[in-house]
């Protein structure tokens, strides 16, 4: 598949974000990606608790 000249930059980028991303920082992300996950469970908990039946 070739390569465009265009996207070269792009992938650089790209490439550096994952590459440059430590152990700790992705630890992080995931930790709040869990949390914003675990907050909408409960939320869809509570509301079908609540919710008429259909």
């Amino acid at each position: 598949m070739p390569d465009d000249a265009q996207d070269q930059p792009a992938l650089k980028r790209l490439r550096g974000m994952i590459e440059g991303t430590s152990n700790a920082e992705l630890h992080l992300v995931q930790s709040a990606f869990l949390m914003i996950l675990s907050k909408d469970m409960f939320d869809l908990r509570l509301y079908s608790d609540v919710a008429p039946a259909a």
